[in-house]
């Protein structure tokens, strides 16, 4: 009777026993993103959403609907191998048309046409380029779009292509998009200029009518050449309400542009001692107020403003030290629904507020990653929703606060059932010094803490312009608990960004900011050091781009506190690329190089690893390949691994699992436990 109780236990033991995570498997391209639904569209009506999805597992994403609020998703398109993962063909531009249960998409660079009631696939026989998507007209009788640098019409009544006049570049870095009046008679592009340092800056406006024999109305043509982020109709389509950043980044102008008289006036103007941020561009009209919605990071976080057409006054309608991450407004323009870190540093929720009574509301409950995209009606919204617990998946959910949210699509290969993913500790210090407390989440080794004491590794992760939204599953929170797996105690943390503390001080900002950015990784390091489970003396650091460059500077400075670096010169992350905004900030941040000089220490007692590629995105801050070699020549513990990876991005799963081992054994190589 023994026996059988001992195996029966052994057999409850093996059921319910954790698998640790396997960098072969959990890592492989495209396990980790192939499933995540994309690009989801609502139908004129509201009553169907159309996205990219991928119900097999692959990288390879088919056309699907879904008629709500309880359909199933239905595959449209069938142009992939369902047995083949990863393809270099996909599907662009999805859309519905304006007045119809169609859609249009670009698959090869072929432009198709989908209706939805019998499924029938119709190819237009053109070409196109999906740098500047292709745009329908409002009354569905022309399709706009580019090719060759060019652009045409199509008129799909007579189906026949119309070339016309006027060069049109296009850039993927650059938001470059046709903008159709709401009466159909005419459409706007920019004329953009490419820079010798790769930048899409606008030189004009060209305005082309549809309704006479004149291929361009006009092309009114800017004074500078600047960053022209965003436009749109207002007025009865006879003004155009533009939003511009000067070409040094330093000055913004929201403009309206009469089309018939040129005349030009200034509505909102935003100066800046370093740059504009990014953030903002976003533009709403409530006609009925006679009010312009659009954002602004002027008074050190992002937030909405709302602007009086008519006497120019501006008014914040969000306020306070949080984020807002995006927003949109409904078609009348009397609500914005956000996301934001309104309640939580380290969460996003979506929130809506009324433009006349300012009141916000909490619409979503789920704390994580929502990517959202509201209705035509601002009732109902479709979200990619993810979190530390939960893959990405679409769910439906209208907007009324605590709605609930019905999931829409079930994703085969996010099978983690055989694996636990470990939700992080979310931990804060406030150093007396900082106006903020630093926040950091933290993964512990399934080990008895309080008999042993195990090595410390610091992950460094700003992004761009970093997110608190750190409660997400995401690939680089599955390495960290690989690394916790293998008896490391993990801590993930921001630093300061970039435009967070750009805009708040004046004076040599970046010289200021990289002292500020070391001062809380050493805050952090001393704060888990204090812990009796971390063995002060095994400290790693862990980054990639720009913070690899955090990195090497902090085992050249502290190498008393850390022991082992290791840094990736690439962005771990998939399809990423940085817009011509971004690219000018960082070649203005390099332009003073007296700001940016390496420290004078050339001899490392610690161990550093780079990976690198063959162009690196951390030139700008120093040559890490000539430093690698001063390092070697100095005698020091540097190894360097080179990649031959596209670009500067990791995009091939055997490289991708490649990378998760080496590093993964060089801390454990390096650091006792």
């Amino acid at each position: 009777m023994r026996q059988v109780i001992i195996f029966l236990f052994c057999l409850v033991s093996i059921g319910f026993s954790e698998i640790k995570i396997d960098p072969d498997f959990i890592f492989k391209y495209p396990r980790i993103w192939g499933n995540t639904p994309m690009a989801p569209c609502w139908s004129y009506d509201d009553s169907r959403i159309a996205f990219l999805w991928n119900d097999k597992g692959g990288e390879s994403r088919e056309v699907f609907t879904v008629y709500l609020p309880s359909g199933r998703p239905a595959k449209r398109t069938n142009f992939f191998n369902s047995d083949s993962l990863i393809t270099d063909s996909k599907i662009s531009c999805l859309k519905w048309f304006p007045k119809s249960n169609r859609l249009l998409f670009v698959y090869n660079n072929n432009i198709f046409t989908l209706l939805v009631e019998n499924n029938k696939i119709t190819s237009l026989n053109i070409n196109c380029s999906v740098e500047i998507e292709p745009e329908i007209s409002p009354d569905e009788k022309y399709l706009v779009y580019n090719k060759d640098s060019k652009t045409y019409l199509y008129s799909f009544n007579e189906k026949q292509e119309i070339p016309l006049e006027g060069q049109c570049l296009s850039s993927k870095h650059s938001n470059c998009k046709y903008q159709w009046s709401s009466n159909s008679q005419k459409f706007a592009i920019q004329k953009l200029f490419i820079t010798d340092e790769n930048l899409a800056l606008c030189e004009g406006i060209y305005f082309y009518n549809t309704q006479n024999d004149q291929d361009i109305l006009s092309l009114i043509p800017f004074s500078n050449n600047i960053f022209l982020r965003n436009f749109i109709w207002a007025d009865n389509d006879n003004t155009i309400i533009y939003d511009h950043v000067s070409n040094n980044l330093k000055s913004r102008l929201i403009l309206s542009l009469s089309i018939e008289s040129g005349v030009l006036d200034t509505l909102y103007s935003e100066e800046a001692s370093n740059w504009i941020p990014e953030f903002g561009s976003d533009l709403y009209i409530n006609y009925k107020e006679n009010k312009l919605i659009f954002g602004s990071s002027k008074m050190g976080y992002p937030h909405i403003f709302s602007l009086d057409l008519k006497t120019k006054n501006y008014d914040s309608l969000t306020r306070g030290h949080w984020d807002i991450l995006d927003f949109h407004a409904d078609k009348q323009g009397n609500n914005i629904f956000f996301r934001a870190t309104k309640d939580s540093p380290v969460n996003s929720q979506i929130y809506k507020i009324n433009l006349l009574s300012k009141k916000i509301k909490t619409v979503s409950y789920q704390s994580g990653t929502h990517n959202f995209t509201l209705s035509h009606s601002g009732k109902k919204m479709a979200n990619i929703f993810s979190n530390s617990s939960h893959s990405p998946e679409l769910y439906y959910s209208e907007t009324i606060p605590q709605s609930k949210m019905i999931k829409l699509t079930r994703s085969p290969l996010f099978n983690f059932r055989d694996y636990k993913i470990r939700q992080p500790e979310y931990k804060s210090i406030n150093v007396n010094n900082f106006k903020e407390n630093i926040h950091y989440k933290l993964w512990l080794p399934e080990s008895n803490l309080t008999q042993n004491k195990f090595p410390l590794i610091v992950c460094i992760n700003n992004n761009f312009d970093s997110e608190y939204t750190i409660n997400r599953f995401d690939e680089l929170s599955l390495f960290n608990q690989l690394l916790s797996e293998k008896g490391f105690v993990v801590a993930q943390m921001n630093c300061t960004s970039l435009t967070r503390f750009a805009a708040e001080n004046k004076k040599n900002f970046l010289l200021r900011l990289i002292n500020r950015q070391k001062a809380e990784i050493s805050a952090v390091t001393e704060h888990l050091g204090q812990n009796g489970f971390v063995d002060g003396s095994e400290i790693g650091l862990f980054g990639w781009g720009y913070n690899g460059f955090l990195i090497s500077e902090m085992l050249l400075e502290e190498p008393e506190m850390f022991k082992v670096g290791v840094v990736l010169s690439g962005y771990p992350v998939w399809d990423k690329v940085q817009t011509s905004y971004q690219s000018a900030i960082y070649q203005n941040l390099t332009k003073d190089d007296s700001l940016l000089v390496f420290s004078d220490k050339l001899t490392l007692s610690s161990n550093l690893l780079f990976l690198q590629s063959p162009k690196n995105n951390i030139s700008n801050f120093f040559d890490s390949n000539l430093f690698v070699k001063k390092m070697i020549y100095n005698r020091s513990k540097v190894d360097f691994i080179f990649y031959h990876w596209e670009k500067e991005y990791f995009s091939k799963d055997v490289t991708n699992i490649d990378i998760a081992k080496k590093v993964c054994h060089y801390f454990r190589t390096n650091l006792y436990y």
